[in-house]
């Protein structure tokens, strides 16, 4: 948590008696019992972790609160944020490790890796699992590793390097029903997701497009600035959410004037959660678009996220999110303005847009 020395000033003396007094006795009892015990007093490779999982289990009423250890605080900061890494995503079958993705203009692209390759060694190393292999290709931004593949019974050698990477979220296309209409799917809110959006815009509108349909339906959510900067994108200047922390402190986010000049709808499911709703319900409670399909799910509470020195981290629900008018969404989701289901509800929204041109 902490690196290198820390002089002990007002706050850190604070922060030392407080440790003191809460878990200064499991300490005392550790060092006791390694010093002066009979029997052996071995330290469990997943003590510090039970504690840390134990103090999360007291957050009363807090159903998203967890704690993650290195491992799983890496998988978890891989799905919103940008990381360092090779660009590979693994699997273990039928006793091999597996490439099941490759990244977009990351290292392993570049590099010529497929998915569908399977990882022989790296730096001469056999990996016998998808966790021997993560940590065999940890390290440092810019370092590199020779990697051995098998690719249709033909061994394959060469070279990745980590470097910051993030997951495309964003996929596009043009309606074939009617091409003046565009297609933008938005599958999590991560770091770059706002850019990649806008990117795409461009690109239908270079390919003739007019209206635009942006399909947020099994989008789990994110990063809550993400979804901020998405729906403002779409929003005159308005309110986009009203947020209170845990001491009924209100914070309005707003949008400014600048938006996308297409017209369009939202298309939402029960699966749609969390960011997915701060921009579902800002754009219905500013009636700047539409939105077809189903109830989203009712998640409007906000996580923060915290990391340690060893590369561990936890996430606790620190605030809830409202509508633009306060309309409570945790537990109650966002009713469509045109329902509709997964079979027809592309269909719906092209309806919907097009009634909305001739007006």
């Amino acid at each position: 948590m902490f690196k290198g020395p820390l002089s002990l000033n007002g706050n850190n003396f604070d922060f030392y008696k407080g440790l003191e007094a809460k878990y200064g006795k499991f300490y005392m009892m550790e060092e006791l019992l390694a010093e002066e015990a009979l029997f052996t007093y071995e330290e469990d490779e997943d003590f510090k972790d039970s504690i840390a999982r134990n103090i999360i289990g007291n957050i009363r009423g807090d159903d998203y609160a967890q704690y993650y250890t290195k491992d799983e605080f890496s998988a978890f900061r891989s799905r919103f944020f940008s990381f360092i890494g090779t660009g590979i995503k693994v699997s273990d079958q039928d006793g091999h490790i597996i490439i099941t993705q490759v990244i977009s203009d990351s290292s392993a692209e570049k590099a010529g890796i497929k998915a569908g390759d399977i990882v022989v060694s790296v730096n001469g190393n056999k990996a016998s699992s998808v966790s021997e292999l993560r940590k065999m290709l940890e390290g440092d931004k810019g370092d590199s590793f020779k990697i051995e593949l098998e690719r249709d019974g033909k061994k394959i050698e060469t070279e990745v390097k980590l470097t910051e990477i993030s997951d495309d979220t964003v996929s596009y296309g043009v309606y074939k029903k009617d091409e003046s209409v565009g297609i933008i799917k938005v599958i999590s809110f991560a770091q770059g997701t706002v850019k990649d959006f806008e990117a795409a815009y461009e690109k239908l509108k270079e390919k003739g497009c007019n209206k635009l349909i942006i399909d947020l339906r099994n989008n789990p959510g994110g990063k809550e600035s993400e979804g901020l900067d998405f729906a403002d994108a779409l929003l005159p200047a308005c309110n986009i959410i009203i947020e209170k922390d845990g001491k009924d402190k209100e914070t309005v986010h707003k949008s400014d004037a600048d938006r996308i000049e297409m017209d369009y709808v939202i298309l939402v499911n029960g699966n749609s959660a969390s960011a997915s709703e701060i921009v579902a319900s800002a754009v219905k409670g500013n009636k700047s678009g539409s939105i077809v399909g189903e109830k989203t799910y009712g998640k409007g509470l906000i996580q923060r996220v915290y990391s340690f020195g060893d590369g561990s981290g936890f996430k606790y629900t620190c605030g809830e999110y409202f509508g633009p008018n306060g309309e409570k969404i945790q537990g109650k989701g966002v009713e469509p303005d045109v329902v509709a289901d997964d079979k027809s509800v592309i269909e719906e929204a092209v309806r919907v847009l097009n009634a909305s041109a001739k007006n």
